[in-house]
């Protein structure tokens, strides 16, 4: 699902931030996978419930206050 989907940011229902996932360098698998081999090689545990964030696809907007939600389509929504 990575290949279709698009990540939304909005601020309050209005669009900020738009960009396609593969926006990320070699993609949110390759980058997970580098992050878990790294962790371990230092000698970090991952225990169940790691969050892990692989990378941004898009520059931070200017920060507002205000409601957020980060829209990945078929994925889900924060």
């Amino acid at each position: 699902p990575w290949a279709e989907a698009e990540f939304v940011l909005r601020r309050e229902g209005d669009v900020v931030a738009r960009a396609p996932a593969d926006a990320l360098a070699r993609g949110q698998a390759w980058n997970l996978w580098w992050q878990i081999r790294q962790a371990l090689a230092l000698g970090r545990p991952l225990p169940a419930g790691t969050l892990i964030i692989t990378g941004v696809a898009h520059a931070a907007p200017p920060a507002s206050p205000g409601a957020y939600t980060a829209d990945f389509g078929a994925l889900g929504v924060l």
